[in-house]
């Protein structure tokens, strides 16, 4: 598969996920044809994720991997945090476990155990207990 299918590919899978044209191929996707690569960069308020895929041939299942890096350094730190997200073969399956790791990376843990809500109809604080383990 060559570079331009890659990065086509991979544009059509970003796009599918969304009802709106968000990115352009210009805005996220590199071509880099010293590495036989297709570079991909999302950015969200807290992390950089960097997609990169690769063919080896026109027979070979190629590769397709994620990493995340925080944008921002913690207190007391002078580096910025990372991790590595799913990886495999150059295929739809791949792209979404790196999707699901994308959206399970960027959920926030909730402390409360229960949530408030005021119902100005009735005029009642409503309170809902959230199961605990």
């Amino acid at each position: 598969m060559e570079l331009d299918q890659i990065a086509s590919q991979l544009m059509n899978w970003l796009k599918a996920g969304s009802t709106f044209e968000r990115y352009q191929a210009k805005d996220c996707i590199y071509l880099d044809r010293k590495d036989n690569a297709v570079r991909m960069t999302l950015y969200t308020d807290n992390n950089e994720y960097f997609i990169v895929a690769k063919s080896n041939g026109i027979d070979d299942e190629g590769y397709l991997g994620c990493v995340s890096v925080s944008r921002k350094v913690r207190a007391g730190e002078d580096w910025r945090r990372g991790n590595d997200l799913a990886d495999g073969g150059f295929s739809k399956e791949t792209w979404d476990k790196i999707v699901m790791d994308i959206f399970h990376y960027e959920l926030v843990d909730i402390k409360q155990t229960a949530l408030h809500r005021y119902e100005p109809e009735q005029k009642v604080r409503i309170t809902r207990q959230w199961p605990t383990k």
